[in-house]
């Protein structure tokens, strides 16, 4: 994991060079570990100076020393390659994915070759409807006994039309998820249906994906505008939308950024 060519160049540090997989299921759990150690890692070190003074624990400064390993995402690329997606698939392998593709969006690496699987949007929406996301969780006869799994699956599947409306609203490009297609209900906070040992993080998480929903909603009428190529509009017409909007965005956050 982290990038160095000793086997133990620091001290007191118990190095785990070997382990052992007994499922082909539990190489999704490892793979989608390595992912969010390097998004994670990401963070750290595209700080701003003044976030760096306030993040200077000395887990954090070890950290920056000693750089996660350039191999990690090439490896957790290399295990995604174990499955196949034309078939359904698991929670966990779907998460995996679903991480990997936020990264490959995040990173601006050119992280897939001729050949190699590209986790597109629209295989993951594909995936995300074979496992039912698309349908809310409540609509199950066994949804009590799977809160925590229907939680999650509320969470993913947002998550996910999110990603749709991104490339539709940056890049015109014709959504995958048609809204007549699915009836999943945002997600709520409740600790005892969370998948997060931290609850605060848990609430953080679902009130950012209501106040993303709340502001695509608001994006939507003018990308339809903009990408009516029957009707094009006037520049004019975008110019009063645009400008409605960054009324209502300044109205509710106090300022634009």
């Amino acid at each position: 994991v982290l990038n160095t060519k000793k086997e133990r160049d620091y001290n007191s540090e118990e190095f785990i060079t070997v382990i052992n997989i007994k499922n082909k299921l539990d190489l999704s759990y490892v793979g989608a570990t390595l992912v969010m150690l390097k998004l994670a890692y990401k963070t750290l070190i595209t700080m701003s100076d003044e976030a760096l003074s306030l993040s200077n624990s000395d887990e954090e400064i070890y950290l920056r020393n000693h750089p996660l390993n350039d191999r990690m995402i090439e490896l957790a690329k290399y295990i995604i390659g174990n499955y196949d997606f034309m078939k359904r698939c698991t929670f966990p392998i779907y998460q995996y994915a679903l991480l990997l593709n936020f990264y490959q969006k995040i990173d601006g690496e050119k992280l897939y070759t001729q050949g190699e699987t590209h986790l597109s949007s629209s295989i993951l929406v594909q995936m995300a409807a074979s496992l039912g996301m698309n349908r809310d969780p409540s609509k199950f006869a066994n949804f009590s006994c799977n809160a925590i799994c229907g939680s999650l699956g509320r969470k993913i599947w947002h998550t996910l039309v999110s990603i749709d409306n991104f490339q539709y609203f940056q890049e015109g490009v014709p959504k995958s998820i048609a809204e007549s297609s699915c009836d999943t209900e945002l997600p709520q906070f409740d600790p005892s249906f969370s998948n997060n040992n931290d609850p605060n993080i848990e609430k953080l998480t679902i009130q950012l994906i209501h106040t993303r929903h709340e502001i695509e909603a608001e994006i939507k009428p003018i990308a339809d505008k903009i990408c009516d190529i029957h009707n094009p509009p006037t520049v004019l017409s975008v110019l009063e939308s645009l400008e409605n909007f960054e009324e209502t965005l300044v109205s509710r956050f106090d300022y634009l950024n």
